[in-house]
Parts: C-alpha cells; sequence; structure tokens
C-alpha cells in the first residue's frame, strides 16, 4: 500500500537530504584530515632535511692539501673541474686571494675537491696529475699551472707531464703516477663525495660544511658571518 500522506514523503525527504549532507560534511571533514596529515609530515619531513648538515666525507681523503690553517675558524670548500670554464673563471679572477686579503690568512683555509666531468678524458687526467703533484708538496703550484697555462682542451697527458718538469718535479715520478692512474679512483670518489653532499654543477662552494653560492659577494658574507660567531663564542 501506498503512502499518500504528503507529509509523511517530505518527512522522508528531509532525512534522506539532511543524511546526504550528513555523509558530504563527513566526507569533507575526511578529506581534509588526510590533507592536513599529509602537510604536517610533508613539513616534518623539509624541516627535518633542513636541521641536518651536509652528509660530510671532508676527512675521508688523506691526499687533500689545504691552502692555510687546518685549524683555521672558517673552511671553504670548492668543488670544480680544470675542464669547466666558470671553474677557470673563478680561479683566474682571484677571488681567493682577495678573500685572504680581506679576512687575514690565519682567518680561512680553502679546500679544493675534485668534481670531474666523467665523459671527458682530459678533465679526469688533470686531477689525477693534480694529486700526483701533491705527492712531491706540489698541489697548488700544480693547481694554478693548469689553470693558468693551459685551454680546456689542451690538457693532454703530454702537456701534463711537461708542466710538471716546468715546476722541477720530479719527472719519473710524477709520470709513473700520471700513467698508472695512481689517482684515478681518488678523483671519482671525490666527485661521489660532493654528489652525496648536493653538488651538482662546479662550482659549488661550502663554508664551515654547509652549501654556499659561490660568487664572491656571497662567500664573502658568509665568512663575515662566520667570523663573527666564532669571535662571539670566543668572547664568553
Amino acid at each position: 500500500m501506498t503512502d499518500k500522506n504528503p507529509n509523511t514523503s517530505q518527512s522522508r525527504q528531509v532525512r534522506r537530504t539532511h543524511s546526504q549532507r550528513q555523509r558530504r560534511r563527513a566526507l569533507l571533514i575526511g578529506s581534509g584530515a588526510v590533507l592536513l596529515l599529509i602537510i604536517v609530515i610533508a613539513a616534518a619531513v623539509f624541516y627535518s632535511r633542513s636541521q641536518q648538515p651536509p652528509t660530510g666525507g671532508w676527512d675521508d681523503f688523506t691526499a687533500i692539501v689545504p691552502l692555510g690553517d687546518p685549524d683555521a675558524a672558517v673552511n671553504v670548500i670548492l668543488f670544480c673541474d680544470y675542464a669547466n670554464a666558470a671553474c677557470r673563471g673563478w680561479h683566474n679572477a682571484g677571488y681567493w686571494q682577495q678573500m685572504q686579503e680581506r679576512f687575514g690568512e690565519d682567518q680561512l683555509v680553502f679546500i679544493y675537491r675534485h668534481f670531474p666531468d666523467e665523459q671527458n678524458e682530459q678533465s679526469l687526467l688533470a686531477a689525477e696529475a693534480a694529486q700526483c703533484a701533491a705527492d712531491q708538496d706540489a698541489f697548488w703550484a700544480y693547481h694554478d699551472a693548469i689553470m693558468t697555462e693551459t685551454e680546456i682542451d689542451g690538457m693532454t697527458e703530454s702537456r701534463l707531464k711537461r708542466i710538471a718538469a716546468d715546476l722541477g718535479l720530479d719527472r719519473s715520478t710524477f709520470n709513473r703516477c700520471l700513467t698508472a692512474g695512481k689517482y684515478a679512483d681518488y678523483v671519482i670518489d671525490d666527485k661521489r663525495v660532493g654528489q652525496e653532499n648536493g653538488v651538482d654543477v662546479p662550482p659549488f662552494a661550502f663554508v664551515n660544511g654547509l652549501p654556499t653560492d659561490p660568487n664572491p659577494i656571497f662567500l664573502m658574507t658568509e665568512i663575515q658571518a662566520n667570523l663573527a660567531v666564532d669571535a662571539g663564542d670566543s668572547a664568553e
């Protein structure tokens, strides 16, 4: 028997509408809660990552030759590639010398790390050659010679050996080192450490372990800030 009472039909419609609204409200609340949870988790992950220092690995390689006092208040690590025009420009502009003059040689230590182009044989060979020179305490002299006395595509094995001879290195020792690829794995591992710490394109700088724009203006600002913190800590 069909209910002909209009009041009953209207009452059912009201209940149905109310029920539908409740379901929609529950869905909206549930969706909002999920979205809020996702936002909270994402924010927590971002905050956690931002508070974590780089992976490190700065001391993994005994062949690193620092320029300056290893115990200086501020260390600047530069990942670079001898076959990279920007790296050559950074070096030949004399930025590091400018920083030493501004802040004092005893306040800074500069560390060069290799970030070679693995598809470029000369890039790899030049990095290996610099480490072979380090065996004879001539890393920085050789480093400077590569940057200033060779073209990007002129770092052949014969040219690299000639640089060593011009610097007065023991030729047979250097040549054996380079020809044997003594530091081939070393320079690749150096790059790996850089990649693990966020290095993507050279030049890439770190000041006291934290990534910093290699632009000298930003570098000097960061160095100044670190020196100020060090001075404050020393005063306490």
